[in-house]
């Protein structure tokens, strides 16, 4: 999840051109599918690094030749097996070359999906700052946008279901929150 090590590493794999698969546990369960079907060649976890041997693809090879960091993401499956998604990661980041406002945001969406990269880097850029939850329930994410202050709550239509159904709104819902 994010924490500030793994931010750390993140960013720098990708200043160093890395291909990056960002992971987490959650999904643990499919890691070894997940290293498969994105050729992951080195697997860094819990500060621990691991080599493999794998074959590559075209499409990481085009990448690594025009020298350019990468992204991969997964699908959800719900069509069967998740697909990998390979992203250069110089035309992701080109995006938050304009600034704009600075929050502090709750980064609610996980370190492997779309959205939780997307906060995650936005903020950055923007000079905000981070705010993770130490759970993802109504009450932990409430208590935590409470007690920092949080501008900026991304989430997801299942989160906010959940939270009308907590009857939490509007007594209990942090005034901070602006988005």
């Amino acid at each position: 999840d994010f924490d500030a090590s793994t931010i750390i590493t993140f960013l720098n794999l990708i200043e160093k051109n890395a291909i990056v698969v960002p992971l987490t546990k959650e999904t643990f369960k499919q890691h070894e599918y997940f290293f498969e079907q994105s050729f992951s060649n080195v697997i860094i976890k819990n500060k621990t690094v691991k080599k493999y041997k794998r074959k590559s693809n075209p499409l990481l090879e085009q990448l690594r030749y025009k020298n350019r960091p990468g992204l991969v993401l997964f699908s959800t499956g719900t069509t069967g097996n998740p697909k990998a998604i390979l992203h250069d990661f110089t035309f992701f980041l080109e995006r938050y070359n304009t600034l704009r406002p600075s929050f502090k945001t709750l980064n609610f969406l996980l370190f492997d999906h779309i959205g939780g990269i997307n906060t995650l880097f936005h903020t950055l850029f923007n000079m905000g700052t981070i705010i993770v939850p130490k759970e993802r329930t109504v009450q932990s994410v409430l208590s935590t946008c409470s007690k920092f202050k949080v501008d900026v709550l991304p989430t997801t239509p299942t989160f906010l279901r959940m939270l009308l159904i907590s009857n939490t709104i509007p007594e209990k819902f942090p005034k901070s929150i602006k988005i």
